[in-house]
């Protein structure tokens, strides 16, 4: 049984990082498939492409916004193209850090705070929507 079948998520947008490849990209398709607008974010701007184009040939609604997510400013770039009903979080590859670099570590300890700040904004205002 696919995702389709047994979830309808028509009218729903749902942000999903690491959208480029691998896991990301198959939770993407599969929102998309499902009936959600995705809005594609990982790094790298051709992949997203890529996976945006088969979405929309398979009848799907996406977007891409390229983005690197351990920033403060990418985060908050992204909260101005919601609102979103899903986030998925799933990307940032341990090949990313240079060994002995305190900033690349810094980014990816920061990452899941900035990604809650994100998380938590969409959790309230579904929260305000409840009669």
């Amino acid at each position: 049984m696919t995702a389709a079948k047994v979830y309808d998520l028509r009218g729903q947008r749902a942000l999903v990082t690491g959208a480029g490849r691998g896991i990301g990209e198959a939770c993407a398709k599969t929102l998309a498939a499902a009936g959600a607008e995705v809005v594609l974010t990982a790094r790298t701007e051709k992949q997203l492409e890529q996976v945006r184009d088969e979405i929309i040939k398979s009848g799907g609604k996406a977007s891409v916004h390229a983005a690197d997510i351990c920033s403060m400013e990418a985060v908050n770039n992204l909260k101005k193209l919601g609102p979103f009903n899903i986030l998925t979080f799933r990307n940032t590859s341990v090949k990313s850090l240079k060994r002995g670099s305190t900033k690349s570590w810094t980014l990816m300890s920061n990452q899941p705070f900035l990604l809650l700040r994100l998380w938590q904004e969409v959790w309230l205002s579904l929260e305000s929507e409840d009669p």
